[in-house]
């Protein structure tokens, strides 16, 4: 039943719309009875409400409701109104870090925006979760610079049993690691790729892999080696090559085996900015999307590395 801005669901009263996903749809919501703004995620009218997408979306509610950090955006609890099941978050006065990137940020924004990233990924990989979904989209910045990152709905959960099956490539294509394209199991250093990616992203202002073709992009991902950033902005500081560049070894054995490591780097980075530097704008340039008729990240992983590895 498809959820509509102005209805009241048990007591929230649907405000706005805030966004949608393949699986979730986000609404700004008032609590009527402690009158507080939050953030309702029901799941997506284009999914249909069967036994694994309600697993799924409570499996979103406990990874985020088991987390309590500044930089995750906290999960009130999950209710069922009417046949209808919703997570009830906090609601994060604020933007998606995609949108400021749009708008351009400064290095010194960025690099403080990674770093809280990490804080956050840090929190959730001492509790076993790991994101796996971990892209501009999925992090709100409040006007006071505080990045919170959302949406566990693909979470790999320890001591969980599995909603996916084996061998199924599940994620966001332009910052999936190699092996998840390769349908491995993913752990904390897959989110390290990620936050490399979304790194790499706004100091240089574009993806380290960028193709409209979904196949291409996904040879680039398992093969190909990214410009380093100071060869796209030559004024970027030379020590961000050497950790964007450990973040996204293609190996997980050559990445930052923790997240923390990645986190000390840039805080190390961090201090040793000039004022110029900290300054320096990293405009956005336009990225290609993936052709709306290419194939699904799944359909296009299994044919890919059905013809390099001989498996389908």
């Amino acid at each position: 039943m498809e959820v509509r801005a102005g209805e009241t669901i048990s007591h929230y009263r649907v405000l706005e719309k805030l966004g949608e996903g393949g699986m979730g749809v986000v609404f700004k919501a008032e609590d009527t009875r402690l009158r507080r703004l939050v953030a309702l995620k029901f799941l997506s009218g284009k999914t249909a409400p069967d036994a694994k997408a309600t697993a799924r979306l409570l499996r979103e509610a406990q990874a985020g409701g088991s987390l309590d950090h500044p930089n995750i955006c906290r999960v009130h609890g999950l209710e069922e109104h009417e046949g209808r099941v919703f997570i009830v978050m906090a609601f994060v006065e604020g933007e998606s870090l995609d949108r400021r990137i749009r708008a351009g940020l400064r290095l010194g924004e960025a690099l403080d925006i990674g770093i809280q990233i990490g804080e956050g990924l840090k929190a959730a990989h001492e509790r076993g979760i790991v994101h796996r979904d971990i892209k501009p989209a999925n992090v709100l910045i409040t006007q006071d610079g505080v990045a919170t990152i959302t949406d566990f709905g693909l979470a790999l959960v320890r001591d969980r049993s599995r909603l996916t099956m084996p061998g199924t490539v599940m994620g966001t294509m332009t910052t999936m690691a190699p092996e998840q394209l390769r349908a491995e199991d993913a752990d904390a250093r897959t989110d390290v790729w990620a936050l490399g990616v979304v790194l790499y992203e706004m100091c240089t202002g574009r993806l380290p892999f960028a193709h409209r073709d979904a196949v291409r992009l996904m040879r680039a991902i398992l093969e190909e080696g990214p410009p380093s950033p100071t060869a796209i902005r030559p004024s970027l500081p030379s020590d961000l090559d050497e950790i964007v560049g450990k973040a996204l070894a293609k190996a997980r054995e050559d990445r930052y085996q923790r997240v923390d490591g990645l986190v000390a780097d840039l805080r190390v980075l961090r201090r040793r900015l000039t004022a110029g530097q900290e300054a320096l704008a990293c405009a956005p340039e336009p990225s290609p999307t993936l052709d709306p008729e290419a194939p699904t990240a799944s359909h296009a992983a299994r044919s890919w590395l059905g013809r390099v590895f001989g498996r389908g």
